[in-house]
């Protein structure tokens, strides 16, 4: 399951850009840059009304509006249906609105628009877009790898990511530098259950000393979506014991049952 930080890191896009037109300030709106299909997305505009009093708060989704709040109309909320906007209006009110059982098309442009009364109907607006995604619901697999090698081994490998869409892009590290291309072996990807896509990428490569600074080799695969903070995991590799300087693979392998 994802974690709460990364919830709290990646989900929301926040603008606290003061808007004040003739008493009228819009202080603070929030809307999700990237949501889980799974979750439900809260986009929330705060304002204050200095002189005169509150008119109107309406949200569109591609300039079609899908949420009223009129503090005196009887009911003050209005719904209008847009495409790809489900909303939760039992948690929706006059500075938030909820929506519920996202999917693609509930991606799209979304703007808050606060109006006073008259006579002039002073209105300000802000707006945002949102992407619904399916995030990996874990790091990304690695396999085919030991925990402890020779020095002159090769070290053959896959790291898989989970399903998610859109398909994520799959790192390989050596000790937190990123491999060379030409250890790399590259797959098709993999169509999972509806439109999510995993994807697998191979690593190969003859160890060194140098690959133990430490005594320890950290070998890590992280998936990226766009820019969120990746999906990672990371294996420890530790030398089996260590043959002398200018001895490689081969002899051990000429030398086994003598």
């Amino acid at each position: 399951m994802m974690s709460p930080w990364r919830k709290i890191y990646l989900i929301y896009c926040l603008c606290r850009c003061v808007i004040d037109i003739a008493g009228l300030k819009l202080t603070e709106i929030s809307i999700p840059k990237h949501i889980d299909l799974k979750e439900k997305a809260q986009l929330s505009c705060k304002f204050e009304i200095t002189r005169g009093k509150l008119y109107s708060v309406k949200w569109y989704k591609d300039e079609f509006e899908f949420f009223r709040y009129m503090p005196d109309n009887i009911p003050n909320i209005q719904t209008f249906p847009v495409e790809g906007v489900n909303l939760d209006v039992s948690q929706s009110n006059k500075t938030t609105v909820t929506l519920q059982q996202l999917n693609f098309n509930s991606s799209g442009n979304y703007r808050c628009e606060v109006s006073k009364d008259g006579p002039n109907f002073e209105t300000v607006v802000r707006n945002g877009d949102m992407k619904v995604m399916v995030f990996p619901e874990d790091n990304p697999i690695i396999s085919g790898i030991q925990r402890s090698y020779a020095i002159g081994d090769y070290i053959i490998g896959n790291c898989t990511s989970l399903p998610s869409n859109p398909v994520a892009e799959l790192i390989w590290y050596i000790n937190n530098r990123k491999a060379e291309s030409w250890f790399l072996e590259k797959y098709a990807e993999i169509s999972a259950e509806g439109p999510l896509y995993s994807k697998s990428l191979g690593i190969r490569f003859q160890l060194q000393k140098e690959h133990f600074p430490n005594n320890m080799l950290e070998l890590r695969c992280a998936a990226k979506i766009e820019n969120l903070p990746p999906w990672e995991r990371a294996l420890k590799i530790f030398p089996d014991s260590p043959l002398p300087d200018g001895i490689h693979a081969q002899n051990r392998l000429n030398n086994f049952g003598k």
